[in-house]
């Protein structure tokens, strides 16, 4: 966790403000409300701004592609995480394929996961 605060703070200095992560919860099950209250709390400790847009659980497709289209224009979000699983009415993939490769803080847009599997290579996410 030291290490996290250090290099937090090493992109604060950087970008002149605290690094955001917006969170995209859809739904209420217990273990992703539960996941995405603890990331928030780490967050905090480590200087991180989190936030949280929780969706309802029939929230459509339309409705969350805008809430990512929304996060990827912002400047002032530096990380993305959809919460998985979705609802079932929910298509996954075209939620983690729209991400910005390099705001996708869980590593599972394709091209991360290209990125990850080649030898030498690491993800585009700007920690």
């Amino acid at each position: 966790q030291a290490e996290l605060k250090v290099e937090a703070a090493a992109v604060s200095e950087r970008l002149g403000r605290q690094p955001r992560l917006r969170v995209i919860l859809v739904g209420n099950r217990p273990d992703s409300c539960l996941y995405v209250y603890r990331k928030l709390e780490r967050c905090r400790e480590v200087g991180v701004e989190a936030d949280v847009q929780h969706m309802a659980t029939k929230a459509t497709q339309e409705e969350l592609m805008e809430a990512i289209r929304t996060a990827n224009e912002d400047d002032n979000i530096d990380a993305i995480l959809v919460q998985l699983p979705l609802p079932p009415h929910m298509d996954e993939s075209e939620a983690v394929d729209s991400l910005r490769p390099e705001k996708d803080v869980d590593g599972f847009h394709p091209l991360n996961m290209g990125m990850l599997m080649m030898r030498g290579r690491t993800s585009r996410l700007v920690p």
